[in-house]
């Protein structure tokens, strides 16, 4: 996924982004292949940051003081992290771990041109009757090789269109469990020279609210998907 997370190392501070108790969070821990889920259980400036312990074959976890562990988090569309040594760890009331404070934090942030790389199978129909190729029949069966909030890439066997032209393209998007189908108006902005396969660039226009809501959830999910976050998507019901 080229370019589908812009990455920057400005002044972000743990403090600024005030991330509420509770927050499901992933650690890395050195020698553990997988990314352990815990919770974040509060943090104090210049002192330390606590976080569940995690489980690992149903027991807390344990690592020796000083173990440097790296944090991520979600909030809204962006994933910030950082690495802070263990400072100590306590088994009761509830097995917990202080890490150090971060001075300051990574942030990923999914952008509104972010393109997600898939394998979609949609239906391209004529925006209006008679206006688009009429030696083909219509709707027409795509494949969709990936896709944004404001368009998508598109092969087909068979010419669609010309620059400009208007289509009507009806997705089946897997979202948090649940198939759904949105009809999206679209331009097409890339057209190809005549090839066995046709690629088109399409621009999505006059998205209604519950289609708006659908594509994002849906490219949100794919982003985290394609940046190892399959573990937290299950933990929150994707």
């Amino acid at each position: 996924m080229k370019n589908a997370l812009a990455v920057e190392r400005s002044a972000m501070t743990l403090t600024a982004i005030k991330p509420p108790v509770g927050t499901r969070i992933q650690l890395e821990c050195p020698g553990i292949k997988e990314r352990l889920a815990s919770q974040l259980l509060g943090y104090q400036e210049g002192a330390s940051v606590m976080v569940a312990s995690p489980q690992r074959g149903g027991k807390p976890l344990s690592l020796e003081a000083g173990t440097q562990v790296t944090v991520r988090l979600i909030t809204g569309t962006s994933i910030y992290g950082f690495s802070a040594p263990l400072l100590c760890s306590y088994e009761a009331p509830l097995a917990h771990w202080h890490l150090g404070f971060p001075a300051e934090l990574t942030h990923k942030r999914i952008r509104q041109h972010t393109r997600v790389p898939v394998s979609l199978v949609v239906s391209a129909d004529e925006f209006a009757d008679g206006v688009l190729d009429s030696s083909q029949q219509w709707p027409r069966t795509l494949l969709c090789q990936n896709i944004s909030l404001t368009g998508a890439n598109l092969l087909s066997k068979q010419p669609l269109g010309t620059l400009g032209d208007r289509l009507y393209l009806t997705l089946r998007l897997r979202v948090a469990g649940f198939d759904q189908v949105v009809m999206v108006p679209s331009i097409i902005r890339n057209a190809p020279a005549r090839s066995s396969d046709y690629q088109y660039g399409v621009e999505f226009f006059d998205l209604d609210e519950d289609a708006r809501l659908v594509l994002a959830g849906f490219v949100y999910q794919q982003c985290l998907l394609e940046t190892g976050y399959r573990d937290y998507l299950a933990e929150v019901g994707f």
